[in-house]
């Protein structure tokens, strides 16, 4: 008969051999994409500054693409804006485009949980509560 555990909210449960190896081979694969999403961390970090010099050098002697082993490699410049003055920035878009303020979805819910959900105050009607359900994973002792 299965040894019967005991959960951390003292309730009691025989785990399944089922769900055992799913649990198992669910933080197998976590490990496995930790362990991936860093490779590409080092691979980009080597990746930038190498992409960097070709770049330049390309541009250098002008050449804007080329066909290398069956490759194009070809020049692309992307242009990007960071805000230096928050205020005078909302300010201006508030007043010349308003359908361009977007707000960061995770402050968002921090600021709803604490100031809605917490002090259980009724959520305003233009918003929708979501969930999403997951498994959690942290390291524990193993029980002896």
């Amino acid at each position: 008969m299965p040894k019967k555990e005991k959960g951390n909210q003292g309730t009691e449960y025989t785990l399944n051999d089922d769900l055992k190896k799913d649990i198992e081979k669910y933080q197998k694969l976590k490990n496995k994409k930790s362990s991936l999403e860093a490779q590409v961390k080092e691979l980009n970090a080597e990746i930038e500054p190498l992409e960097k010099s070709i770049y330049d050098r390309m541009e250098g002697i002008g050449i804007q693409n080329l066909t290398l082993k069956g490759h194009l490699y070809f020049l692309s410049s992307r242009i990007y804006f960071s805000v230096t003055d928050r205020n005078k920035c909302l300010k201006w878009l508030k007043t010349k485009h308003p359908e361009m303020i977007t707000y960061n979805h995770q402050s968002l819910t921090s600021f709803l949980k604490s100031e809605f959900i917490e002090k259980q105050k009724k959520i305003p009607s233009f918003f929708e509560q979501v969930s999403k359900e997951k498994v959690g994973i942290r390291a524990a002792k193993e029980k002896k």
